[in-house]
């Protein structure tokens, strides 16, 4: 396994971000 690199834990964050600014 790949370890998870910053780029994508900040893809992650912004993505989890996004998505609950969107449910409200």
């Amino acid at each position: 396994m790949t370890p998870i690199t910053v780029c994508d834990f900040y893809l992650l964050l912004i993505i989890d971000y996004l998505t609950i600014k969107n449910k409200r």
